[in-house]
């Protein structure tokens, strides 16, 4: 791609994919000489996505991408974080479909960690499916909070259908649906957190701290693609 620079300080130098809100490049900064990742947003999408990303500057978990800032540019919003190298969830689902159960283990136990920071905070993820999930150096990482914006029908949890409102147990249940897409029902090892977690009654919902204590009962693997 031609460079281009923005806000007088990042040069894009590679389109790496599209987003629910928008396009996201890898830059360099050229004040403080690093690399970096920024999402392009237009149009009616940015209030969600600055939203998203004033939700997300104010927490700090391995589990959950950095935002470093946002710019304005001729119109448009460009939101600056973490540069991360590895897949999307949803890219390995498709390159590789069912995934083995440690897999699926370590990648709840990093996902529960980090909505467990941030529901401290009362920050609500409200967008989890596999394309917000990125695969780095070994940890799955959370991007694209939004609090209220629509995630993929499956991933959505039934009470939002229904009032449309995200909630930390929607976010639970969400991860319960993440689990069940990446192993399937044939884990009967994972299929009771599974079903804790994605129970129709919210408030008879696993909790994030008893799903991880079961989740880490299976030894990790160090078999994340990295990209």
């Amino acid at each position: 791609m031609s460079a281009r620079m923005v806000g007088e300080r990042y040069i894009l130098t590679a389109w790496l994919g599209a987003g629910t809100t928008g396009h996201v490049y890898s830059a360099r900064d050229q004040l403080l000489h690093r690399a970096v990742a920024v999402k392009h947003v237009q149009g009616a999408l940015i209030p969600f996505a600055l939203r998203g990303a004033r939700m997300a500057a104010g927490l700090t978990h391995p589990g959950i991408v950095k935002i470093y800032t946002i710019v304005e540019d001729r119109g448009s919003l460009w939101i600056v974080m973490d540069l991360l190298g590895g897949p999307s969830l949803a890219h390995v689902f498709a390159s590789s479909g069912r995934l083995p159960t440690e897999f699926v283990a370590k990648i709840g136990v990093d996902i529960l960690g980090a909505l467990a920071h941030a529901h401290e905070k009362r920050i609500i993820h409200g967008n989890l499916k596999p394309h917000n999930i990125l695969l780095h150096r070994d940890h799955a990482v959370l991007t694209d909070f939004s609090g209220n914006q629509n995630p993929g029908l499956e991933f959505v949890p039934p009470e939002r259908l229904r009032r449309g409102a995200a909630t930390e147990r929607g976010d639970l249940w969400s991860v319960g649906a993440l689990l069940l897409a990446a192993a399937g029902t044939e884990s009967t090892l994972l299929c009771p957190i599974i079903d804790g977690l994605m129970r129709d009654e919210p408030a008879e919902r696993m909790s994030a701290a008893t799903a991880i204590q079961l989740l880490r009962r299976w030894p990790t693997t160090n078999a994340m693609a990295n990209g």
